[in-house]
């Protein structure tokens, strides 16, 4: 007897072999879970008000749309280096003078004593001191990524990545660079003194060719002659 088979219950199969791994065309799932990190900021809607209503730290005056502005500013751009180009600006470092250092001249270290810190926050087109705190709260940025912004910022240098990328490569450069241009100068010493060899020598190379040959010339007529 034969089975009776509902046609809402067929399945339509593609050609091919359906069992193939398909071609990720995303990235995979490490480049969108970076994507999802620099592009949604957890617990975006949630605001911590700060109380600071001072001189020097003028919290209270940011309200929640400010608050918003900043952070759809920095989701709209997903990429770090981006994200940490549009923080630096709001940070300002000077130099700490001390009448007793605490790092060594001869330190290349840079600590983070060497230096303070202020941070400023965007309201209605002017700049607003804030805490450390309360702008960590809005950027919902890391303290170790904050410090590292404002310690590139007092050493003058380029904010870069740092994390993944080739780090195998450049261990060997200089290797490299020695076992192929390292004799280069060598070499090039070698092709200079040759070609002026060539260039200098080669006219009195001819002539003592073409003296030679006469000679020999001379001799064999004067065989010639004494046999005659």
């Amino acid at each position: 007897m034969d089975d009776i088979v509902d046609e809402t219950d067929t399945i339509e199969v593609q050609a091919g072999n359906s069992d193939s791994r398909k071609r990720r065309i995303t990235g995979g799932k490490r480049i969108a879970a970076i994507k999802m990190k620099y592009s949604k900021l957890y617990n975006s809607n949630v605001i911590h008000p700060c109380a600071h209503d001072t001189k020097i730290f003028r919290c209270s005056k940011v309200t929640p749309k400010h608050v918003m502005h900043m952070r759809t500013k920095l989701c709209s751009v997903p990429e770090k280096l981006a994200q940490d180009g549009i923080t630096s600006p709001l940070i300002q470092t000077h130099q700490v003078k001390r009448r007793r250092p605490r790092v060594k001249p001869n330190k290349k270290v840079v600590s983070e004593h060497l230096f303070n810190v202020k941070y400023f926050l965007t309201v209605d087109s002017q700049r607003v001191p804030v805490c450390k705190k309360f702008f960590l709260e809005v950027t919902k940025m890391g303290r170790t990524r904050l410090q590292n912004i404002a310690k590139k910022q007092f050493q003058g240098e380029r904010i870069k990545e740092n994390r993944g990328g080739d780090r195998k490569s450049h261990l060997s450069r200089e290797k490299k660079d020695n076992s192929v241009f390292g004799n280069w100068q060598e070499i090039e010493d070698i092709r200079f003194n040759w070609y002026k060899e060539v260039l200098f020598n080669t006219p009195t190379t001819i002539q003592e060719t073409i003296d030679d040959n006469e000679n020999e010339c001379d001799c064999l007529d004067s065989e010639i002659c004494m046999r005659i």
